[in-house]
C-alpha cells in the first residue's frame, strides 16, 4: 500500500513534467525501510526513476540508476537501450537489443517501441538489429496474417541492406 502511494505521487509529477521530483518519490520506493515490500519492486522504481532522469537530460544519472537494476529483467534492457540511443551509442545498442530479447519478462511489442527509436534517431544498423530480432521472434505459427508479417518484415530488411550497401 504504501509503495503504491509513493508510485501516484511520482506519476503524478512525471505527468506534470517534474522529472527530478518524480524520480526522488521513485527512488524512495528502494529505501531499506520498505525492504519487505519493496524487493520486487525494486527495479520497478529502479526503472521509473531512470526513465525520469532520461527525460530531464541527464543520462549519466540515468544510467548510473538503471545500473542498480537486475539486468535479467526485458524492461531493463529496454532502458538502457533508451540510454544507450540517446548517447548515441549504437553497436551498444545493438548489443541490447540482443540481450533483451532473451531476457525473462520479453514482449514482442518492445521491439516495435525499439524499431521506432532507431528509426526516429536515424541508426540504420540499430534498426536492421530490431528488425532482424521481430522476424527472429515471429516463430512459425502456421497463421496466414504472421507469415505475411514475416514476408513483410524480410522485404523491409533487404531494402535496409541495400540501403547500407548504397550508403555505408
Amino acid at each position: 500500500m504504501h509503495l503504491q502511494l509513493l508510485w501516484q505521487f511520482g506519476d503524478r509529477l512525471y505527468q506534470n513534467k517534474r522529472w527530478a521530483e518524480a524520480a526522488d518519490w521513485y527512488l524512495a520506493g528502494t529505501h531499506k525501510a520498505l525492504t519487505s515490500v519493496a524487493r520486487l519492486s525494486d527495479g520497478k522504481c529502479l526503472r521509473k526513476a531512470a526513465l525520469c532522469y532520461i527525460q530531464q537530460g541527464d543520462l549519466a544519472q540515468a544510467a548510473a540508476t538503471i545500473r542498480r537494476c537486475s539486468a535479467q529483467e526485458a524492461a531493463t534492457y529496454y532502458v538502457k537501450l533508451l540510454i544507450a540511443v540517446r548517447q548515441g551509442f549504437e553497436d551498444e545498442a545493438i548489443g541490447l537489443v540482443r540481450a533483451m530479447v532473451t531476457a525473462s519478462g520479453f514482449d514482442r511489442k518492445t521491439l516495435m517501441l525499439a524499431t521506432q527509436l532507431a528509426n526516429e534517431s536515424d541508426m540504420k544498423n540499430l534498426l536492421l538489429s530490431v528488425l532482424e530480432a521481430l522476424l527472429e521472434t515471429m516463430g512459425t505459427s502456421g497463421n496466414p496474417s504472421s507469415d505475411t508479417e514475416a514476408l513483410t518484415l524480410a522485404r523491409c530488411i533487404i531494402r535496409l541492406i541495400l540501403k547500407l550497401m548504397e550508403n555505408p
